[in-house]
């Protein structure tokens, strides 16, 4: 057995025995087991068990297996060190000069958010009105920013206590009542408070399997869609633009995230990779489409990253400022009324959305964006057509693509094997974005009822909570 696959081994069992020890501690979980050749077989039971489990594959898999290729040998104390704040509840985000950005930490909802910080969607006329009961409560306005394609105003802003929503809106209603203001200007900022306080949550890349170990003989690859130079956008990680693969494709990248802090690059580079790259290895599904990515991830060690919510909500409303038909977003992550309200008014500008279901299994509750029904939420399949084990279900689940074990471009100039809905995604996306080129009269729900049409009825005749309508793939 080489050097790679026993480091890669021993990660496994470590981090798979830190996650055993911390909840068995809680009384949580019976200990994981698994067979380390394919990470985990056997079917899971218990749904904590195979959420836990899935943790493990999903960290050590999507990111460290990567890493490992970079290194002659791994502190695996400091992995399962960095393996345990999602246990925990708290992780600390640094800069790159080893300064604290900001806490993760882990609400009620078991959604993550940054500590301490919040956003509201107000009117713009009353940011001043905002600031001065901002100043009344002690907290600090971080940001106030108009995002024009989206309708929305949003303030974002920390509060130092450990306030839940309710105490905190609380908190405000008693702020704006006690101010100097008169209606409906008091009225309109209640309500903002009352309907639109968000936390500040964090959203997480679907990226599985990193599968290096398949030849590309065994690849399991997508065909061409089309050869037309389609506008199509995408909200990821930032791309490895200098990758070979990328060299005569055009992308248009803009950061969404600040310069102090480490931005990853593996997720993005396979997505795009998928959507149009230009190797020998593979065919990418529109190579000669152009590419606007907005980069909004952050990286926290060998195993974390995360995206915030406003730097999301930048990155569409810059997407549709680009006049991109078509946006793909292969991240989940919680609801609420401000990724909603941009939802609602992208579809209203007749963009499609297209959304990773998410891999957190089939007992997972549902995530978003690919919850909302303005979304297309797309699943992974395998080339015999078998769900991918650890997608997400649910009756919002409208189409099915090829996700499992897919070639495309990987970071530092490589090419691998990649699984997930993430993977599955951009299937969709380079579909809708052919057919409308083809058909450009077609409203956004038109196409949408054209996909749902062409795809291959699989499971259950008709639409079900696994495949949706079916299996959207390219022509052979």
């Amino acid at each position: 057995m080489s050097r790679l696959k026993l480091a890669y081994i021993a990660q496994l069992v470590a981090v798979a025995a830190a996650f055993t020890a911390i909840a068995s501690a809680h009384g949580q979980i019976a200990p994981v087991t698994r067979q380390v050749d394919e990470v985990i077989q056997q079917r899971v039971t218990d749904q904590v068990h195979g959420q836990i489990s899935r943790r493990v594959e999903q960290r050590v898999s999507a990111t460290v297996v990567d890493d490992i290729v970079d290194m002659n040998s791994v502190d695996l104390q400091r992995v399962t060190q960095q393996a345990r704040p999602d246990v925990n509840g708290l992780l600390a985000v640094t800069n790159q000069d080893g300064t604290l950005a900001f806490n993760e930490v882990r609400l009620a909802n078991g959604s993550r958010a940054i500590e301490h910080e919040w956003l509201l969607h107000i009117d713009a006329n009353a940011l001043d009105d905002m600031r001065a009961v901002l100043r009344q409560l002690g907290a600090q306005l971080k940001t106030a920013q108009t995002l024009p394609a989206l309708g929305l105003t949003v303030i974002h802003f920390r509060a130092e206590q450990d306030f839940s929503a309710e105490t905190l809106q609380r908190h405000m209603q008693q702020a704006i009542a006690a101010a100097d203001m008169f209606e409906p200007r008091r009225s309109r900022l209640q309500s903002a408070v009352q309907q639109t306080l968000t936390p500040h949550y964090i959203y997480a890349a679907q990226a599985a399997a990193a599968n290096s170990a398949a030849t590309p003989g065994s690849a399991l690859q997508q065909k061409t869609w089309c050869q037309t130079p389609v506008r199509i956008g995408m909200v990821d990680t930032l791309i490895e633009t200098s990758h070979p693969g990328f060299a005569k494709s055009q992308l248009v990248q803009r950061e969404f995230v600040t310069d102090a802090l480490t931005q990853p690059v593996a997720h993005g580079t396979a997505v795009a990779g998928l959507l149009v790259a230009q190797q020998q290895n593979f065919e990418s599904l529109a190579p000669n489409a152009q590419l606007y990515n907005g980069a909004i991830f952050y990286r926290q060690g060998d195993l974390h990253q995360g995206a915030a919510l406003m730097p999301l909500l930048q990155a569409l409303n810059w997407l549709a400022e680009q006049q991109v038909k078509v946006i793909n977003l292969s991240l989940t992550g919680p609801a609420n009324s401000l990724l909603q309200t941009a939802v609602e008014k992208l579809s209203e500008r007749d963009i499609v959305l297209v959304a990773a279901a998410g891999n957190d299994g089939p007992m997972a509750r549902v995530l978003y964006p690919a919850g909302y029904e303005q979304v297309l939420a797309v699943t992974a399949v395998n080339q015999q057509r078998q769900l991918y084990r650890w997608a997400n279900q649910g009756a919002h689940i409208e189409l099915s693509a090829l996700g499992v074990r897919v070639m495309t471009t990987r970071h530092n100039g490589a090419v691998g094997h990649e699984t997930g809905t993430s993977m599955a995604a951009p299937v969709v996306t380079a579909a809708a974005a052919c057919l409308w080129a083809q058909s450009p009269q077609l409203s956004a729900q038109q196409l949408r009822q054209q996909l749902q049409r062409m795809a291959q009825d699989l499971g259950e005749k008709g639409r079900d909570p696994q495949f949706g309508y079916g299996l959207v793939a390219t022509k052979n």
